[in-house]
């Protein structure tokens, strides 16, 4: 999961997407595929190539933040709006472990 990180940056929802494949990763847990780690695995690819070509960020331009929260996760999407409308600059999310999760 590491390298597929690097690039939570560049997919809408990434932390849900991968949610089922850190669950495989975890401590003491077996890791044993199912149904739902091989659709995360599709989903995934399938987010990989077909993800948006993000906006370059513009600093002379305000930022437009919008932020979302699930009790498994939280998420942001950082835009600009340009001559073509309103263009991704980056995404941003990242499941909840249990601790984040009674506190958020």
């Amino acid at each position: 999961m590491g390298l597929a990180s690097y690039y939570l940056r560049f997919i809408v929802g990434f932390a849900n997407i991968t949610q089922p494949l850190h669950q495989l990763t975890e401590k003491g847990q077996r890791f044993t595929g199912s149904p739902a780690s091989q659709d995360a695995l599709d989903r995934l690819s399938k987010a990989f190539i077909t993800a948006p070509v993000l906006a370059i960020p513009d600093l002379t331009k305000p930022f437009i933040l919008d932020t979302d929260a699930s009790n498994d996760g939280i998420g942001a999407i950082l835009s600009q709006t340009g001559m073509e409308g309103e263009r991704v600059v980056a995404y941003y999310s990242r499941a909840l472990h249990k601790p984040d999760a009674t506190t958020a």
